[in-house]
């Protein structure tokens, strides 16, 4: 697509009140600084886009008063006339007030503002427009192809972008094959190669993780042999061991004394168990009722050891939560204390600037180069950027276990209260029973029962008594000291055998020392079979970095393209920059920068198929413009007091209002109306003051004259006055007078000024 600029016209446009000027393929508009020529882009860019040169929505479209206040009740409107792919289109905005009259008011107000759209002459709604717009080109687009200036002010990362668009991608088996070294990584991943790098390098962290744990555990298996004597120590055992067996014979020899004792107290038994049967049985048959009383005594006291146990259980489980609840308040306290040193780290190290200090060398004290303090500031910036990013992943994670921790506690609470009502209510069942116990304890007690008599009774309280008598009066042997002796020996039995059990433990303990050995050197070989895998993907980087920097940089004739900065490390990281013959854009001189921009244009608009009017500001600073197809309109400063537009290099006198030019037509008259043979020399002057004498030389010279030509400029309009005067005083003494033989009026461009 080829978009032609023919013409535009500005009426009350950011301070120009009427302003039309016809385009060439190149065309130069020169002029003072602040007499509107980049206006004239804004205007551009706002009839398209509703936006200025800058990008800007809410800029000053109207004409401002001398106090800086705008004109009101104006119509602000720029005309564009475009030849699009040889198919003609008009464009016209007008932006105004909105001025209404209420019914019993007699004053307008103001109500806002409307903007008037057209196309071709027809007023259309303003969606109309914009699709329009949209049919022709992109806004995002159309200041790629149209200002020099806007692509390499983009972030990097959208220039990169581009970049990449404009050579296409290039898939990994293309960078494989270019590079012979690469083999390797065929079929090594089915993803990506960035994939394959990342998984890479997780693992070779992984591996070295678990290899620095290594030397603590052996150093932990070592810590924990037991240097000792283990020969002496089954020697030991055994005299222990022979002793404890010595005590015990001796032990049963004394117990074989006692057998007739055993038999006292057996028969003993066996006399109060009969008793107690005979006993039990005559009391039941006496006392029915009061059995009844005890069981159901029973009963309740059952009952109430259930409820004491529910509510020791619930005691036990409110004692535990509370103790998890103190655990968590403790923890949430030291979270806290985390946050805030997090909170004051994250302040210290946002507040840290590039000191001055870095830009001296500490060797020689002198300052740095301006390209390494450039260096040394990014390396800052980028490291201070890291550690505001770690603080904040370690913020957020510990405000992530603030809040589980402060719902946990949350939670304890709630569980705590529903415990908490339970066992208040198993205490009130807990007292009823206590209450109906008391009660049956009671009866119980009152319970008259007669003496109990069985048959034999009084035979065998007697036998009972007899057989108490003989066991008071039998004497047995003291074994009290052997038996205090044994357990000395047997405590002394067990710390040997303690000791004895290290040794098998040093056995596994040295066994797994070798197991650790033997590890830490299969670890160490895998992480150098990965090592090698990452080197292969840190080449697979340089070779498409090369192809990469080579399919672009084959595009542009003048500037090279960056893609890629090697690190101190050694690594790669992404990024774009224009070099200007080896100069980085950034440290170019204005006309490499615009020409840089031009060729990007040039060659963003063979990619796209798209060639638009570009704009270039500054364009003084460019001494050669490289060859463009598209259509060039420079902006360039000069000394002219009015706007110049010269066209495929011819001049056109502009901005020029109608009552200047009828103006200076009267004063022309005049002055040709008052020239005699001999005219005062400061005729023009009187005649019309307001025009500026810019220049004078001598056009010829005779015996009897000079003649010389004097230039005056009035508001972009010009007025050539040739005089002769006379080459010797008047015989008669009068003073010499010029004459005025002609006064013509000039375009600027057939001057001569040089």
């Amino acid at each position: 697509m080829d978009i032609i600029l023919k013409s535009l016209k500005l009426h009350n446009f950011k301070g120009i009140k009427d302003f039309e000027v016809e385009f060439g393929h190149v065309t130069d508009i020169k002029g003072k600084n602040g007499l509107g020529k980049s206006t004239i882009f804004d205007a551009f860019n706002w009839l398209l886009f509703d936006k200025d040169s800058q990008g800007r929505k809410n800029f000053e479209i109207k004409t401002l008063d001398e106090t800086g206040e705008p004109l009101h009740k104006l119509e602000h409107t720029v005309e564009g006339n475009l030849i699009i792919d040889g198919i003609q289109l008009t464009l016209a905005k007008t932006f105004k007030e909105k001025w209404t009259k209420k019914r019993g008011q007699a004053t307008q107000n103001f109500s806002g503002h409307e903007t008037k759209h057209y196309i071709n002459g027809v007023e259309v709604i303003k969606k109309e427009y914009e699709e329009k717009i949209k049919e022709i080109m992109d806004e995002g687009l159309f200041k790629l192809v149209t200002n020099p200036m806007y692509f390499p002010n983009l972030n990097w990362k959208e220039q990169r972008t581009i970049v990449q668009e404009i050579i296409g991608t290039i898939d990994d088996e293309r960078v494989i094959n270019y590079n012979s070294k690469l083999a390797p990584l065929k079929g090594a991943y089915t993803d990506s190669i960035s994939e394959y790098n990342a998984r890479t390098k997780a693992s070779i962290k992984k591996i070295n993780d678990e290899i620095k744990l290594i030397p603590a555990r052996i150093d932990e298996c070592n810590n924990n042999i037991v240097d000792v004597d283990f020969t002496e120590l089954e020697v030991r055992k055994k005299e222990v061991e022979k002793k404890i067996n010595d005590i015990d014979e001796r032990i049963e020899d004394s117990s074989k004394g006692n057998d007739v004792l055993l038999e006292h107290k057996q028969n003993l038994f066996n006399l109060k168990q009969e008793y107690q049967e005979k006993l039990n049985h005559a009391r039941a048959v006496a006392s029915n009722g009061k059995d009844k009383l005890i069981n159901k005594l029973q009963g309740k006291k059952d009952e109430l050891r259930e409820v004491n146990s529910v509510m020791k259980n619930y005691s036990y489980e409110i004692e535990k939560e509370e103790a998890r609840k103190r655990s968590y308040e403790t923890s949430l306290i030291g979270i806290n204390e985390k946050l805030n040193k997090l909170r004051n780290k994250w302040k210290e190290v946002k507040s840290r600037d590039f000191e001055a200090d870095n830009k001296i060398c500490k060797y020689c004290g002198q300052k740095l180069p301006l390209h390494e303090v450039e260096q040394l500031e990014e390396r800052f910036n980028l490291n201070k950027s890291k550690e505001l990013e770690i603080i904040c992943t370690n913020a957020d994670k510990a405000k992530k276990e603030k809040e589980e921790l402060e719902e946990k506690i949350e939670n304890i609470k709630e569980i705590n209260k529903e415990t908490k009502e339970q066992s208040e209510e198993a205490n009130k069942n807990k007292k009823a029973l206590e209450e109906e116990i008391k009660e049956i304890q009671t009866e119980i007690d009152n319970f008259i029962v007669n003496e109990i008599n069985f048959d034999g009774k009084v035979q065998l309280e007697r036998e009972i008594e007899l057989v108490e008598e003989d066991i008071k009066n039998f004497k047995t042997a003291d074994n009290t000291e052997l038996k205090a002796e044994k357990q000395v020996l047997k405590a002394k039995l067990a710390q040997i055998n303690s000791k004895l059990a290290a040794k098998e433990n040093n056995e596994r303990l040295k066994e797994r020392i070798k197991e650790l050995d033997a590890e830490e050197v299969e670890l160490a070989q895998k992480v150098a079979k990965l090592e090698g895998q990452l080197f292969l993907c840190e080449e697979f980087t340089r070779t498409q970095v090369e192809l990469s920097e080579g399919m672009i940089n084959k595009k542009f004739k003048n500037i090279k393209f960056k893609l890629f900065k090697e690190l101190i490390n050694g690594g790669l990281e992404e990024t774009c920059e224009i070099l200007c013959d080896g100069v980085p854009y950034g440290n170019a001189n204005t006309a490499s920068q615009i020409n840089a921009g031009l060729e990007v244009i040039k060659t963003l608009s063979d990619h796209y198929g798209i060639h638009a009017p570009i704009f270039i500001d500054n364009a003084e600073s460019v001494n050669k413009i490289i060859d463009l197809e598209s259509q060039i309109i420079k902006l360039t400063v000069s000394l002219d007091n009015k706007l110049t537009v010269v066209k495929d290099g011819q001049a056109e006198e502009i901005s020029i209002s109608k009552e200047d030019r009828e103006f200076f037509e009267k004063k022309l008259e005049e002055i040709k109306e008052n020239i005699t043979d001999y005219s005062n020399g400061y005729m023009i002057a009187d005649i019309f003051p307001e025009a500026t004498r810019i220049k004078e030389y001598i056009a010829g010279e005779s015996r009897w004259s000079v003649t010389k030509v004097q230039i005056y400029e009035y508001k972009g309009l010009y007025l050539e006055a040739c005089w002769q005067n006379p080459a010797t005083e008047m015989q008669d003494g009068q003073e010499t007078n010029l004459e005025v033989y002609e006064v013509k009026a000039y375009k600027k461009e057939v001057l001569d000024f040089e």
